[in-house]
């Protein structure tokens, strides 16, 4: 198994365990290694760039990045700044890639496991969230949206009566009503209809959790 290292030039072929004895040999601190888990989205012929530090539940100085298993639709590439960048192959979609890199700190090491879908269109709408506060799909999310300023989001309840509506719409709806309180409803399913500004209009519906 081939590894991508800011470290060498060099093709190592390893295990894991070989590789954390390899890597136990190159610091004078003991050896401590955590598993974290990431996910990420990419629209088609699109590259994402997403910064390691991110990834690690503490902020630590890097002092390598090493790729353990390399992304079967894509090619991921290591920044001098510790950034990652990972660039889907021509036209793939609706695909969900995935790799692992190993971040070597001061004290230990850092598996990240990275899975990324790879979406078709710019304009991808998800069925659902879950605003509990945890950080994580807390609102509607409609990816690319940022792209289109002129856009305009209206969500309806399922008697047609209209509970929240924005220009320029970023993402920011955690299903509140209007007034600030949180929507009840038997089933949580709501309606929206999004306008694009450039003559394109969507609508679907999602689903709060």
């Amino acid at each position: 198994m081939n590894f991508i290292s800011k470290m060498t030039s060099m093709n190592f072929h390893f295990s894991f365990f070989g590789l954390l004895l390899l890597l136990s040999g190159l610091t004078n601190s003991p050896i401590y290694a955590s598993s974290v888990e990431n996910h990420l989205l990419v629209v088609r012929n699109n590259s994402i760039i997403f910064d390691a530090f991110e990834t690690l539940e503490n902020e630590t100085t890097i002092e390598d990045i090493i790729v353990f298993d390399k992304p079967d639709y894509g090619n991921l590439e290591i920044n001098n700044d510790y950034t990652l960048t990972f660039r889907p192959f021509t036209d793939i979609c609706e695909e969900t890639d995935s790799f692992t890199y190993i971040v070597r700190k001061k004290n230990g090491l850092d598996t990240i496991n990275v899975n990324v879908d790879i979406i078709c269109e710019k304009l991808t709408f998800l069925s659902g969230f879950s605003p509990d506060g945890d950080g994580i799909n807390d609102t509607f999310t409609i990816i690319g949206a940022e792209s289109y300023t002129n856009n305009s989001l209206v969500i309806f309840n399922k008697w047609g009566e209209e509970v929240f509506a924005s220009v320029n719409y970023q993402n920011s709806w955690d299903g509140t009503a209007k007034d600030g309180e949180p929507l009840v409803s038997e089933d949580n399913v709501y309606y929206y209809v999004f306008d694009d500004g450039e003559g394109n209009t969507f609508s679907g519906y999602m689903k709060i959790d």
